[in-house]
Order: structure tokens, then C-alpha cells, then sequence
């Protein structure tokens, strides 16, 4: 499906001009370039073909990487701008960048004993989460791959599995999203707390603490801190629903291969 965004209505609301500059081409049917912004306000783009690309607030394309034989990225955190990853679910594979793109360690799970593992997450101790089903586990490992703490079965607590499909560090909390659950709530110790519901079953985009989807041709910005929603604006449903961000006074978005930046 190519990436086309029809927002006749949203133009009403901007005054500025926008930034358009052309991400990676799509290069594999079926497949989308997609787009990340960190808490800096950079941007990157994968492409089919797995090329990360890294760019700066002009659209310049800054840093590069490029592997496609471990399969689709499947998980791409950049809450860290520092410590980037990229984990292959098909090959178990969990990649570690520094700022540049530039590879510093990869971790294979399987050498871990650790199977089937659907996400991970960027820890704010620079470890990583992941969250072992089979065993419904929440583990942090270190670089080197050295798990640092288990915690209980998560089954004790919800007497039943748990399949979480997103993982996010925020604020000395872990916030798992499962399509059953709702949204499970952990401490920095990777100890459960409780959960909370969350209706949105489809895919979202997260940046600074809040996530980013459609409802229903609306932009929605969810609060983690306290699960609370705000409407942003009213967009065309046609257009891309996994690539939204809104950061601080901009929203970027993807149209037609491109990357757009509006002020609002």
C-alpha cells in the first residue's frame, strides 16, 4: 500500500508553510518506509529493505545503516537517542546503536535460552526489557547480554497469559501493552503494579511520553502518566494510521514517500 495522506482539512488549520523532504524509496511490495522521532526531534526511516536512515531537523540525511539478513525489524526503539534498537523477532536478534547508527553490540536471544520473544524495550538504565511469553517473565539484560533480574510469573497475578505486543520505559515505569489486558503497569524493578484499560487495539506511535493514533479519522495523543486522551486534530482516514507524531509545536507525518513537518 503506498503511503498517501489526503489532509485537505487539516490545511485550514496551519498558517506555515510545510517542510517535505523525500524519505527512502519503497522498495518491496506490500511494505512501507516507516518513521520514528525521538525526544530530541530526530527523525528515521526504515525502509523495506531494512535501511535505517537517520536525519537532522532539515531533512538531511545524516547517518545510514543498511542489513536485510536477519528479516524485518520488528521492533525499533528510539526512546534513547543514545542507545538505539532494533530487534529482529523472526531471528531473535536484538541490535544496539550509538547515536551515529553505528552497530555495538547484537544479542541472539536463543543463546540465552530465550524463545519466542515478541518486544523489547530500551531501559532507562541503558539495559533492555524483554518480556519472555513462554514463561511470562518481564527480564532485563545488559549489553553483553547477561540477564540482571527475573521477576515472577506474570500468570500469579492475572491467572491467565499475557501476550504483550509493545513495550515501552517511561519514567521509572514499564508499560506493556496487550490486546486483552489493556495496558500492564511495572516498576523500575520489573515488579508488576497493576494494569489499566486501553481501547485502541491497533498500532500507535510513541514519542515523550504519549502515544499517537486514529480514532475514527481523529488524532489522538495518550497521556501514559495517567491515561488520559486528547484530541489533537481531525485528519483524512486515508492516510497512513501508524505515522503520526505530534512534538511540541510540529506535527510529522508521512505523505506519498515524503516526510512532512507542519507547524500547529
Amino acid at each position: 500500500m503506498r503511503l498517501m495522506i489526503y489532509i485537505a482539512s487539516v490545511l485550514l488549520l496551519f498558517q506555515c508553510k510545510a517542510v517535505k523532504w523525500t524519505a527512502p524509496t519503497i522498495d518491496s511490495e506490500g511494505l512501507e518506509t516507516r518513521l520514528y522521532v525521538d525526544e530530541l526531534d530526530q527523525i528515521y526511516t526504515i525502509s523495506a529493505s531494512n535501511t535505517i536512515l537517520k536525519h537532522d531537523e532539515k531533512g538531511e540525511v545524516r547517518f545510514e545503516y543498511s542489513d536485510n539478513t536477519l528479516g524485518a525489524i520488528s521492533v525499533f526503539d528510539v526512546s534513547n537517542p543514545m542507545q538505539i534498537l532494533a530487534f529482529h523477532k523472526d531471528f531473535q536478534v536484538v541490535k544496539i546503536f550509538d547515536r551515529t547508527l553505528t552497530l555495538n553490540s547484537k544479542i541472539d536471544l536463543n543463546q540465552l535460552n530465550l524463545f519466542e520473544i515478541k518486544t523489547v524495550a530500551s531501559a532507562n538504565d541503558n539495559r533492555i526489557w524483554i518480556f519472555d511469553e513462554l514463561n511470562q517473565e518481564l527480564l532485563k539484560i545488559d549489553k553483553g547480554g547477561k540477564i540482571q533480574g527475573r521477576n515472577n510469573d506474570l500468570r500469579l497475578r492475572l491467572q491467565e497469559n499475557a501476550s504483550p505486543y509493545q513495550m515501552i520505559d517511561f519514567q521509572n515505569k514499564v508499560y506493556l501493552f496487550d490486546a486483552k489486558h489493556g495496558v500492564l503497569i511495572f516498576n523500575a524493578f520489573g515488579e508488576y503494579v497493576n494494569q489499566r484499560p486501553f481501547s485502541h487495539l491497533g498500532q500507535f506511535t510513541y514519542s515523550q511520553g504519549k502515544l499517537f493514533y486514529l480514532r475514527e479519522g481523529t488524532l489522538i495523543a495518550y497521556d501514559l502518566r495517567d491515561g488520559s486522551e486528547e484530541v489533537l486534530l481531525q485528519l483524512d482516514s486515508k492516510g497512513n494510521k501508524d505515522a503520526y507524531y505530534q512534538v511540541r509545536d510540529k506535527l510529522i507525518y508521512l505523505e506519498d514517500d515524503k516526510i512532512i513537518i507542519k507547524s500547529i
